[in-house]
């Protein structure tokens, strides 16, 4: 059995708020406190993201997250959100982001003396648990978030700034395929499914080192759209990529750490030949923190005003 680390250990400085966020969010972030910041495309886009969020928590009292009711569900209400995501543009962010793209751009050309992960940072946006979180990730040029996962979460992304390539998988249960002329065992195929994300298993290619570019947006299902994928910036400039998770990582907000959150946590993978000519990798779960570094900020994420502050040195 691969060696398990004590919970510190597991990658705490990915994506975890500090106590102090965590006691600005008091008993939750609603659309009147989300609005407010001057620019009429920002406020409609977070007031989707909080009516999104909205019915995803209802539907998850209703159905099983992998099951095909929900998402319908989610299918519906990412495409919500990724209308109001579609006019944002990279001056409707704050100086945060500018400033965390304007250093990792500062990187470009520069060879890393050892084979550490070259740092990612990510500007915390707005967060509730059980709900939604908003935020922006900048990858220096070559940096990299390995394959990982998003358990039962409905993930809609948005790229700002630069280049990105991603490939993206779905794992495979035993019980997606059964033999003709017998139904799916949907309990089967859960209980396979939560396995393979817990230790790893095999999986299809959904999406094959594919290019990303400003203004691109793409979403991911608990089942399908490429549950695990792999980020990457290019060798000549950073990218800056929005990301919304509906719900959260439950360990990055505060939630005790059980079976169950273990389970929807965030966990990152190796991908390894499988049978390539059928587009299949065998993904092999990583234990190990040391891998990815991504450094967390909490400035504000957004401009405020009517049209926002502009950062023209981030224009396309």
């Amino acid at each position: 059995m691969p060696t398990r680390y004590p919970p510190w250990r597991t990658a705490l400085q990915r994506l975890r708020p500090s106590r102090r966020i965590r006691r600005s969010m008091g008993q939750g972030l609603t659309s009147a406190s989300l609005s407010g910041t001057g620019n009429a495309r920002v406020d409609a886009f977070l007031e989707t993201v909080v009516a999104a969020a909205s019915a995803l928590q209802a539907a998850r009292k209703r159905y099983d997250v992998l099951s095909d009711e929900y998402e319908a569900e989610a299918r519906s209400c990412a495409a919500d959100v990724a209308a109001r995501m579609e006019p944002l543009r990279v001056e409707d962010f704050g100086t945060s982001v500018s400033e965390a793209v304007a250093a990792a751009s500062r990187t470009a050309g520069k060879r890393a003396a050892t084979d550490a992960p070259i740092p990612v940072s990510y500007v915390h946006g707005d967060e509730r648990p059980d709900w939604f979180s908003i935020g922006v990730f900048v990858l220096p040029p070559r940096a990299c978030l390995p394959p990982h996962d998003h358990f039962g979460l409905v993930v809609v992304s948005k790229l700002l700034y630069g280049t990105a390539e991603i490939s993206a998988l779905d794992f495979l249960p035993d019980a997606s395929s059964p033999q003709p002329g017998r139904p799916v065992d949907r309990a089967q195929e859960r209980a396979q499914l939560a396995q393979c994300h817990l230790h790893g298993g095999p999986a299809a290619t959904v999406v094959d080192h594919a290019t990303r570019h400003p203004g691109d947006i793409w979403s991911l299902f608990p089942k399908a759209g490429g549950n695990v994928h792999c980020i990457t910036a290019t060798e000549r400039e950073p990218c800056a990529m929005l990301d919304v998770l509906l719900p959260p990582y439950p360990r990055y907000t505060g939630w005790p750490v059980d079976a169950a959150s273990e389970l929807h946590d965030c966990h990152y993978y190796r991908a390894t030949a499988w049978r390539p000519e059928a587009g299949r990798q065998y993904l092999e779960r990583l234990y190990s923190d040391a891998h990815v570094i991504v450094r967390r900020t909490s400035q504000p994420l957004f401009a405020t005003g009517s049209s926002g502050r502009a950062h023209h040195s981030l224009r396309r």
